[in-house]
C-alpha cells in the first residue's frame, strides 16, 4: 500500500544524497564526521560515547548546520537535542507506548474545532 511505497522511498533516500551514494558522501566527509564525533564528547552538554549518533546521523547534522558543514554548530545541535530528549523522556516514553500524554485531558477540554456554526452580523464566518 501507500505506507510500503513511502517506506521504500525513504529507504532509497537514506542510501543516496543528491544522487550520490551515501557511502561515497560518508567517505568524503569522514574527517568532519570524526571531528564532530569528538566534539560532542567535549564541553558543556557533552554526550557519553553510547549517546553519540551513527555516522549517517552525524552527517545529517553537519549538512543542516548553519553554513553547511559547521562542526561546532552541528555539535551544539546534537548536544541540545540530547538535553531535550532527557527533558521530555517521560512524554516520549508514553508516546512510544501508545499511552495518553499528560496534556490530553486539557487539550480535549479546550478543543473547539467545529464549534463555530454561526456567522457574524455581516454573514461573515466567525
Amino acid at each position: 500500500g501507500t505506507l510500503a511505497v513511502a517506506g521504500a522511498c525513504a529507504a532509497r533516500a537514506m542510501y543516496s544524497l543528491y544522487g550520490r551514494p551515501l557511502n561515497e558522501v560518508l567517505r568524503e566527509k569522514d574527517a568532519e564526521i570524526q571531528e564532530l564525533r569528538v566534539a560532542v564528547l567535549e564541553g558543556e552538554g557533552a554526550l557519553s560515547k553510547e549517546q553519540v549518533p551513527e555516522d549517517d546521523i552525524l552527517l545529517r547534522y553537519l549538512f543542516s548546520a548553519p553554513g553547511g558543514t559547521s562542526v561546532p554548530d552541528a555539535a551544539t545541535s546534537i548536544q541540545r537535542a540530547q538535553v531535550l530528549r532527557q527533558e521530555w523522556a517521560s512524554v516520549l516514553d508514553k508516546a512510544a507506548q501508545g499511552e495518553l500524554l499528560p496534556q490530553e485531558t486539557r487539550i480535549r477540554k479546550h478543543l473547539c474545532m467545529g464549534t463555530w456554526e454561526k456567522d457574524d452580523a455581516d454573514d461573515a464566518p466567525l
